[in-house]
């Protein structure tokens, strides 16, 4: 089954400017054509979901209550971003894969790196204790250094 999408203008400038396509721009059927192929070859790609920084940025400027589908092309580098509205499939904009960290950045935080910042933890307090333990050595030896240098 061939999937039909409908694109934006958004989308059409920001293939045209963010990607060396060298098509026909002002013949459009041709532009939808050539686009039409691309998408054939475009992999769903769900991990994109997981980006929390990235979602919450595409969720403010499309609305927080639309389905996002996402389609990437590894060979031409791209990144499609889809809404899905009463079952069409509408390209918003693309994006380069290997853009920015913003979009290569799959998931927001490991599960690993969330024990150090757990409140209350042992680790937490103890953690706390060797900081203010070195704190307070710090400035009782910036206090003598400056004695020291005005004596």
């Amino acid at each position: 089954m061939e999937l039909k999408f409908i694109y934006t203008n958004h989308v059409l400038d920001r293939l045209k400017e963010r990607f060396n396509l060298k098509w026909n721009w002002d013949y459009k059927p041709e532009v939808y054509r050539n686009i039409d192929e691309i998408m054939a070859e475009t992999n769903l790609d769900k991990s994109y979901l997981n980006n929390t920084k990235f979602m919450i940025n595409l969720q403010d400027l499309h609305g927080f209550d639309s389905q996002y589908e996402f389609r990437t092309h590894t060979e031409m580098d791209i990144v499609f971003v889809m809404i899905i509205e009463k079952g069409k499939r509408i390209v918003k904009t693309c994006y380069p894969l290997s853009g920015s960290a913003f979009i290569t950045r799959k998931t927001f935080q490991k599960q690993k790196d969330l024990k150090r910042y757990t409140p209350r933890s042992k680790r937490h307090r103890a953690a706390l204790k060797e900081w203010e333990a070195m704190e307070d050595h710090l400035t009782q030896s910036e206090d003598e250094e400056i004695e020291s240098m005005v004596n």
